[in-house]
């Protein structure tokens, strides 16, 4: 089964438990286990994701019943949330680029989960990123130097695959 989690360069470690149907809350916990406090309001929220400033946790969230989920920033210091993406699919999973500045997310738009990336202070569009694997794709993480998003694939034959897709052109 998988988990979604991140883990900051300190050792900050979120996660997920269960599942994301109906409501549900992102807590904050200390290494003892100690509840410190929740990330946002409960609701249907799902794959949260901490930025690499600690500042911002990306995450999937349904707006209203029977909706699609979109995803989310929620700025942990003022406590607001921003709707990162807009489309009438399925965007969630986002994961964050080594220096903050791009998300990846998957999305359903063309009737099968594929990544796209946007620049995380939201200015411009979502860009396919045109992965290869031919199944249902999910990013996992950044190389530390940007260059590549890690996703794994799962397709009926094969199950689960990992593939690597270049940014910004890299060959």
């Amino acid at each position: 089964r998988f988990m979604p989690l991140s883990v900051s360069e300190n050792g900050v470690l979120a996660y997920q438990t269960g599942r994301a149907i109906g409501d549900s809350q992102i807590l904050w916990f200390d290494r003892q286990g100690k509840q410190l406090g929740a990330v946002g309001a409960p609701g249907i929220v799902f794959f949260p994701a901490l930025s690499p400033d600690e500042k911002t946790v990306a995450l999937g969230r349904v707006e209203s019943a029977g909706g699609r989920p979109d995803v989310w920033l929620h700025e942990l210091s003022r406590g607001t949330d921003t709707r990162f993406t807009y489309h009438a699919s399925a965007d969630i999973t986002p994961v964050w680029s080594p220096d903050g500045k791009r998300i990846v997310f998957r999305s359903d738009r063309g009737g099968q989960f594929v990544l796209y990336q946007k620049d995380s202070g939201g200015a411009g569009q979502e860009e396919p990123l045109g992965g290869t694997s031919g199944g249902a794709q999910m990013p996992s993480q950044w190389s530390r130097d940007g260059r590549l998003v890690v996703y794994h694939s799962v397709t009926p034959k094969t199950r689960r695959d990992l593939f690597t897709v270049p940014i910004q052109g890299e060959q």
